[in-house]
């Protein structure tokens, strides 16, 4: 390449780093001399040399090595209109420098004489891919081949030709709407941006963010959005990497209320044995358009629990009629709700328990009744449902105690009737039976006495025998005449004697004085009294016979009684064996002697008693002697 004719002339006298224009400082002061000679000659030699368009009065110059050409980088930047001329200002900023009668020529083909452009040279988008670019720069006449042009130096350009206006992007206004029918979406769009523009081309795209997720480029085509917000984000972005952005939402309201369907009840529920409840379990169930599983919650006033979330599971129902509320909640940002009701009706079907007290046997009073004393005789009841409605009973005309009832003589059912407050009844009885055990009352104790005639052994006496009335005699229990007057007994000295009073004629219904034989000794006659219960007072009529008269004892004769001992070595003699006819006025006469036994040693004569006694205890004795042998022959 051809040098600049100046540089010839002054190298010499300017040292070389004086001509970078990178590293000039005008503040060294060598430097600062250097420049202002180099432009002081630059302008003598542009204006004496003004028609020389054979070369660049100036261009850059780089160190390696000194004065090797080396392509000049040149930014161009488009405005936005996506276009930028290369002008010789550009060229002139970049360190070139030419006279005034020339121009910049610029070329692609430098071997192509006809392809150069004289400045200004225009850029545009479509540059933007394809730099940096190598353009050459020579100088030539304002015509060309004018004024020595065309230089025979082309300087090397490396031309970058950038975008960096950033594209204009508006959107559509956001949207709320709510979700379609029985759906968890909202059918939306398309969309695209209200206006997009940029001064080179541009590709637009879109992200979709939030409850509903998308890209793609272009436009939004109609499309189904979630419930909730989503926030639809376009860019706009050129080829040089330029973008803007904007954004607007689209908001699904979802206000559609869940379907709850309530559980099907029975018209009502018994109660639990025992108690005053009834344990239920009921499920529920509902659907969302958007909650596959919406929460269901429920309440139940009276209940045990009260409340609670899902289904029930042995949840204690009260007796009577509860109402139980679910509720299904889509859980939703502006919750939607639906809400069902069934009521619970439980009804006590359970009877009271009773208990009676056991039957009871008591003595009839002086009245012949018993009157009652306390609460021992009142029932006891319980209920699983307190407190009882009632408790009574059905005696005399009813009442909730027997305290103060008076019982009559008999048999009498009490029956106790529980009844709870829901009409639910049990029953018990039991008897109470009232005896009579109190005697009629009569005074009988008559007592009469007589002593027999010498010789005889009973005496006719008259005595007043008692008759119905007389004397009289009264119960509590059984009227006068229907007590029984009865002659029991008659007991002789001891011996009952049946029949004693046979032909006498005496009756209960004819008594008075009978005149009747009395034998010797005591005769106690025996008369009852006896009510109707069997209940009897005794009387009595008691007769004394006297008989002192003795009796006569008579012996068998002296040393006429032989009594032989036995093998034993005793022997007993019976009065028999000793009485000799004794005898009395009265019959059964009673003997006895004594001694009566003899052994071994009452060998010989023994003196001996006979004591004759009759029934009135008179007596008399006599004495013998036996003579007690011993006939045994030794063995």
């Amino acid at each position: 390449m051809k040098k600049p004719i100046y540089f010839f002339s002054f190298l010499s006298l300017i040292p070389p780093n004086s001509f970078k224009f990178s590293t000039m400082n005008s503040l060294t002061s060598a430097r600062l001399l250097a420049w202002t000679l180099f432009g002081l000659l630059s302008f003598g030699i542009s204006n004496n040399l003004n028609a020389q368009c054979d070369d660049f009065v100036a261009f850059p110059m780089y160190d390696t090595p000194v004065g090797s050409p080396v392509a000049t980088e040149i930014n161009i930047t488009l405005n936005a209109s996506g276009v930028r001329n290369l002008t010789n200002a550009i060229l002139n900023a970049a360190g070139f420098v030419k006279n005034a009668g020339c121009d910049y020529y610029l070329t692609q083909t430098p071997a192509d004489a006809g392809s150069w452009d004289p400045t200004p040279v225009q850029f545009d988008c479509s540059d933007v891919a394809s730099s940096p670019q190598v353009w050459y720069l020579r100088v030539d006449g304002n015509t060309p081949g004018t004024n020595g042009g065309p230089s025979t130096n082309m300087r090397t350009l490396h031309i970058n030709v950038t975008d960096n206006i950033n594209p204009m992007i508006s959107c559509p206004v956001s949207v709320v709407t709510n979700a379609d029918a029985g759906m968890c979406t909202a059918a939306q769009g398309p969309f695209s941006p209200a206006s997009v523009s940029d001064n080179c081309s541009q590709m637009t795209t879109y992200t979709i963010t939030g409850s509903t997720m998308g890209s793609g480029s272009t436009m939004v085509p109609a499309m189904d959005f979630n419930v909730g917000v989503s926030t639809v984000t376009f860019t706009a972005e050129d080829p040089s990497g330029n973008s803007a952005t904007c954004a607007f939402s689209v908001t699904v309201n979802d206000m559609e209320a869940p379907v709850i369907t309530c559980p099907t009840v029975a018209a009502s529920y018994n109660n639990d044995p025992g108690v005053c409840y009834a344990t239920l379990d009921f499920s529920v169930s509902a659907t969302d358009n958007c909650n596959m599983n919406p929460a269901i919650t429920w309440t139940a006033p009276g209940a045990v629990p009260a409340s609670g979330a899902g289904n029930l599971v042995d949840v204690q129902f009260p007796l009577g009629t509860t109402t139980l509320t679910f509720e299904a909640n889509d859980g939703a940002a502006v919750a939607n709700t639906a809400t069902c009701a069934v009521m619970i009706t439980v009804v006590d079907n359970e009877m009271p328990m009773i208990s009676c007290p056991p039957s009871i046997t008591v003595n009839a009073d002086a009245s012949c009744m018993y009157t009652v004393a306390g609460t021992a005789w009142d029932a006891t009841a319980s209920d699983n449902c307190p407190p009882l409605s009632m408790l009574t009973h059905d005696y005399n005309g009813g009442g909730t105690t027997l305290n103060g009832e008076t019982f009559s003589e008999g048999t009498t059912s009490v029956t106790w009737e529980a009844e709870d407050n829901t009409g639910n009844t049990a029953s018990c009885s039991f008897s109470v039976t009232v005896v009579d055990v109190t005697p009629p009352m009569v005074t009988l104790s008559a007592n009469y006495s007589a002593s027999v005639t010498p010789g005889d052994c009973s005496k006719v006496l008259t005595i007043n025998m008692p008759e119905n009335g007389t004397p009289a005699a009264t119960d509590n229990c059984t009227a006068p005449a229907s007590i029984v007057l009865a002659l029991d007994s008659v007991v002789i000295n001891g011996n009952n004697t049946p029949g004693f009073f046979s032909g006498s004629g005496w009756s209960p219904s004819s008594g008075g004085p009978l005149t009747w034989q009395f034998p010797s000794g005591t005769t106690v006659v025996y008369f009852s009294w006896t009510d109707l219960a069997g209940n009897y007072t005794v009387g009595t009529i008691t007769v004394d016979i006297d008989e002192n008269e003795n009796p006569v004892a008579v012996c068998k004769p002296l040393n006429t009684l032989v009594l032989p001992i036995g093998a034993s070595g005793s022997v007993t003699s019976d009065p028999s064996f000793v009485n000799n006819g004794s005898s009395d006025n009265c019959p059964d006469l009673m003997l006895s002697t004594a001694p009566s036994g003899f052994d071994c040693g009452s060998i010989g004569l023994q003196v001996v008693t006979l004591t004759a006694t009759d029934v009135a205890g008179n007596t008399s004795t006599c004495t013998t002697n036996i003579n007690v042998v011993d006939n045994i022959v030794w063995m």
